[in-house]
């Protein structure tokens, strides 16, 4: 049983924006105040926050179509060039938080440890240095096939 806050599903809304944006492509915008009206929600209200997240996430599930904010004016449905920007983006952050966590594993004294918590420390200590070491990598056969 999962516990927590349940709200109002989202589902009825979402489908009206799917309805209301039937065949978006890449490039294409949709301004907040656009979204105010359809919902007749404040765009600063958690409820519209719920809404807008799940029909982006659908739009991404079923359609493939990956949607990004512009501040204080507008979602736009990404091209292939910012989809791939983002990507590495996420990638990035990613390594940062392995690279982040194996360190502190690193750092971490293992004389109160018991032998599952060394043996986790160990793993997270050896899947950074993999990391790293697989990225390391993968940049120098990238700036060799360019040339640099």
């Amino acid at each position: 049983m999962k516990v927590g806050l349940v709200g109002r599903p989202c589902g009825p809304e979402v489908d009206m924006l799917v309805k209301a944006y039937p065949s978006l492509k890449a490039g294409d915008k949709v301004p907040y105040k656009d979204l105010e009206k359809l919902l007749s929600l404040d765009r600063h209200s958690n409820r519209f926050a719920a809404v807008v997240t799940s029909w982006r996430k659908r739009l991404y599930r079923e359609h493939n179509q990956l949607t990004g904010a512009v501040a204080n004016s507008h979602y736009e449905v990404r091209d292939p060039h910012q989809r791939i920007n983002t990507a590495t983006i996420t990638m990035k952050a990613g390594i940062r938080r392995i690279v982040k966590s194996g360190d502190l594993a690193a750092r971490t004294d293992t004389t109160l440890l018991d032998d599952n918590e060394k043996r986790t420390r160990d793993h997270l200590v050896r899947a950074k240095a993999s990391l790293v070491d697989m990225h390391n990598s993968s940049v120098r056969q990238l700036r060799a096939a360019e040339g640099g």
